[in-house]
Order: C-alpha cells, then sequence, then structure tokens
C-alpha cells in the first residue's frame, strides 16, 4: 500500500504485504466489502492480497417453499474463483452465479438442496465467521450441529440462527472451540421435541449472550426456565438483554429473575397464568399477547416487581377483566381484542400510545395520562372520566352508552373532539365545551343512526 507525502515527493510503503497469510486475513476481515474493493486499486500485491482474503460477516441459507430450493445469502464476502462477468443493463441479467467471484453488495445465491457435504464444504471456506444462519435443512437436520462444531470458523461465531432446522430429542448439543462463550445472540425456532438436557442447554450457557430467542421450543417447562435463571444468576455480572419464549405452550408459573433483561417475550404461551416469579427491576418491554389466562393479579404483580416497565403488550388476553395500571415510565398499553375487559382504571403521567379497538366489553374507563390523542370510538362506554393536560384530539365517535351526566372531562388544551354517532348533545356542549377556547366540535347523526357491538 503506498501513501504520498504531503510536505515532499517520497513514498511510504505499507507493510500489509510482509505480513504472515493468516494475520494478513485477520486485518482484512475487519474491513468491509466496499473498502476491499477500494483496495484492489491502490496495487496488484494489495489487490491479491485483498481477494485472496476469505472475509465473511453473514451467511444466511433459507429454503423457499415455491420451488422446493435452498437459498443462500452471502454478505461482505469477496472470493477469488473467476474473473467478474459483465454487468447487463437488463435487470434480469444483472445477478452473479455460484461459480462467479461475488458481488461488493448483498448477494442472493440459489442453490440446489443443501446436503451434509455441501454444508460441510461451504462452511469450510472460512476461517471467519460471524453471524450463522440456517432455515429448513431437513436432510442434515441431525448431523448440521457436528459440522458447525467442527467449522474452521466455530471459535468465531457470535451470532447463530436457526429456524425450522428439525432438532430431534436426542440432537447433538452445540461445543464450538471456545465453550461457546462468544455467543452474544442465539435464537432458535422449530425445535418443538428439543431436549432441554442434552441440546438447548447449550445454547444458553454463553458467557456473553445479550439476545436468546427459543421460539417454539414447546418441550420447554417451568424447571428448565428455572435451570436457566440459575445459570444467569451464578454469573457476577450477567449481560442478557432481550429473552424471547414465544409459543412455549408447557410454560405456567416460569422463574426469571435477572437485573439485566430489558426486553421479554412470553406471546402465545397457552398456559401462562403466574407472573409471580418474573423480577426484573430493569425490564422495559414485555409481551404478553395471546397468553388466555394470564389475569389482573398477574399484571398487578408483574408492575410491583417490574416498575421500569414501558411498553405493555396484552393484547388478546381474555382473561383480563377489570384491569388497573399506575406507573411512572409506562409509555405504550395495547389492550386490543381484550373482549372480557369492562373496566379499566390507569394512572401513568408520561403515557404516549393507548389501544383499546375491540374491546367489546369496556363499560368503565378511568384514565389519568400524558397523552395527546386518544380514540375511543364505537367503545361501549358507559362511564368514562379523562384527565389529560396535554390530549388535545379525542374520538368519542359511535360511543352511543355514554350520556351527558356520565362523562367528566379536565382537558384544558382540548382543541378537536368527535361526537358523532353519540347521546352528547346540546347539553353537554354547554356544560363542559363553551369552557374551552378554540374547540372543534364533529358531529353528525344520532346514537340511532350508528350500530354498536
Amino acid at each position: 500500500m503506498t501513501m504520498k507525502n504531503s510536505s515532499s515527493d517520497s513514498v511510504t510503503v505499507n507493510s500489509l504485504g510482509k505480513l504472515p497469510d493468516e494475520q494478513r486475513q485477520h486485518v482484512l476481515s475487519y474491513l468491509t466489502c466496499h473498502d476491499l474493493m477500494s483496495l484492489t486499486l491502490v496495487s496488484k500485491a494489495v489487490k491479491s492480497a485483498a481477494l485472496r482474503s476469505h472475509t465473511l460477516t453473514n451467511i444466511d441459507t433459507g429454503t423457499n417453499a415455491s420451488t422446493g430450493k435452498v437459498s443462500a445469502m452471502l454478505r461482505r464476502t469477496i472470493i477469488n474463483r473467476q474473473n467478474l462477468d459483465p454487468i447487463s443493463s437488463h435487470p434480469r441479467q444483472r445477478r452473479w452465479t455460484v461459480d462467479s467471484s461475488m458481488s461488493p453488495r448483498n448477494l442472493p445465491l440459489s442453490q440446489d438442496l443443501i446436503t451434509e457435504q455441501k454444508l460441510i464444504n461451504l462452511l469450510e471456506r472460512f476461517q471467519f465467521l460471524r453471524v450463522l444462519k440456517l432455515c429448513n435443512l431437513h436432510p442434515t437436520a441431525e448431523a448440521f450441529i457436528p459440522i458447525v462444531n467442527s467449522c474452521p470458523a466455530a471459535a468465531s461465531l457470535a451470532h447463530i440462527e436457526f429456524h425450522d432446522v428439525r432438532l430431534i430429542q436426542n440432537s447433538s448439543s452445540l461445543q464450538l472451540p471456545n465453550q461457546n462463550h462468544n455467543l452474544k445472540y442465539v435464537a432458535l425456532s422449530g425445535t418443538i421435541f428439543s431436549s432441554y438436557e442434552s441440546v438447548l442447554k447449550s445454547f444458553v450457557s454463553s458467557k456473553s449472550l445479550q439476545t436468546l430467542r427459543l421460539d417454539g421450543c414447546r418441550s420447554l417447562t417451568d424447571a428448565h426456565v428455572d435451570d436457566m435463571d440459575r445459570i444467569w444468576s451464578g454469573r457476577p455480572s450477567s449481560t442478557l438483554m432481550h429473552l424471547s419464549l414465544e409459543n412455549a405452550s408447557k410454560l405456567q408459573t416460569p422463574s426469571i429473575k435477572s437485573t439485566s433483561i430489558k426486553m421479554l417475550d412470553m406471546s402465545k404461551c397457552p398456559a401462562l397464568r403466574d407472573l409471580s416469579n418474573i423480577i426484573c427491576p430493569n425490564l422495559i418491554e414485555i409481551n404478553l399477547c395471546h397468553c388466555p389466562l394470564v389475569n389482573d393479579e398477574s399484571i398487578q404483580s408483574l408492575l410491583l416487581a417490574c416498575p421500569m416497565i414501558e411498553n405493555l403488550i396484552l393484547n388478546t388476553c381474555n382473561s383480563l377483566t377489570a384491569l388497573r395500571i399506575t406507573s411512572r415510565q409506562m409509555k405504550n398499553i395495547d389492550l386490543n381484542l381484550c373482549m372480557k375487559l369492562t373496566s379499566v382504571n390507569i394512572n401513568c403521567e408520561i403515557l404516549e400510545k393507548l389501544e383499546l379497538g375491540f374491546c367489546t366489553k369496556l363499560e368503565n374507563l378511568r384514565l389519568d395520562s400524558g397523552l395527546k390523542s386518544l380514540d375511543l370510538s364505537m367503545l361501549p362506554l358507559k362511564d368514562l372520566f379523562l384527565r389529560g393536560l396535554a390530549l388535545s384530539e379525542l374520538n368519542l365517535s359511535g360511543c352511543t352508552g355514554l350520556k351527558n351526566d356520565s362523562i367528566y372531562m379536565i382537558c384544558p388544551n382540548l382543541r378537536t373532539i368527535d361526537i358523532s354517532g353519540s347521546n352528547l348533545g346540546s347539553t353537554f356542549e354547554k356544560e363542559y365545551l363553551q369552557r374551552c377556547k378554540k374547540i372543534n366540535v364533529l358531529k353528525g347523526g344520532s346514537a340511532h343512526d350508528w350500530m354498536p357491538f
């Protein structure tokens, strides 16, 4: 590599070409594909070093269900195989084949169904592998983990995703050369019958783990989650921040006690009922959608143990009836499709978003928040109390159950209110709306013109 001095015409030669091949490839592995392509313009020697470097940051293989073939995505990769083919101006001709050198941009490849030998040959081509994503590798379902364990780049793996790979109960465990300590991101899905002791436990033992997604692991039980919690709590400093146990059908009363977890996803767990053992003081977001047995008491205990929650997702939780939420940190609450919810009492000073769509039995709402806009249209409300200094837009259209004496609002900055299709008439306008200046009232039709739930 050459560089001209600004004060003279002398030329300084970089010693990159004098480094051993292994060290040179390690240095070049930190460069992006765009930088490597630019590096090839410096000199012939540097060009040769750049093109011979097997730099890889992402391998992504997935199965196309319509064609029955496996597509592979190699990102930021340069392989010195053949000369670059001329790129046609026609969009259909602007593609790269498997045997050609790779484009500096994302490169989609179409291959035949991957076998064990093809997967071995593919992984052996790379010395440094940051991200590995395998999808739908059914022919290699029982052998792909040993292949990953023994590949040359196994020690450098930091991000692993295995989706729909049919891990059977007695499959091999993940045993990387560095005892999995470099893994920061692990995502498994479709591993329905995998044994925790022989398979799944090897994926959650990394000391550097930051994100763990076990989606659809239906063999996962409360005892397994307790064991994972003991592994994380036994470390002086846990790094786990995002935990997903989506669609774990056997979870009922899991115990999760962590000060590092900030995002927790336990959606679609049909047997989940007790959240009293979830103690995460720094938890920011929790997703409990489609958990039909989660009730009001469970949410109360959760909010007491996790006071920092900002995003609460409870849509389609049909055991909620009378919900009370008091929080100084809450910003978003999703209660859509809670069909049995009849009463809601929310006191959240900095609340930014509240969703109550299709709550077909909601009759009482008491809200004290910092919302700027609120949509309560078509809800069967009979009693409404609103207090919001920032509230400027309110939609009460189609609320046929509200009457003049059943609504009380303290909203001095209200600018637009829609009372179309409700029973709120002239009396409501005189008693409250005339107190507010510059307010725009939208009204049209009567309650008889609207069809309630």
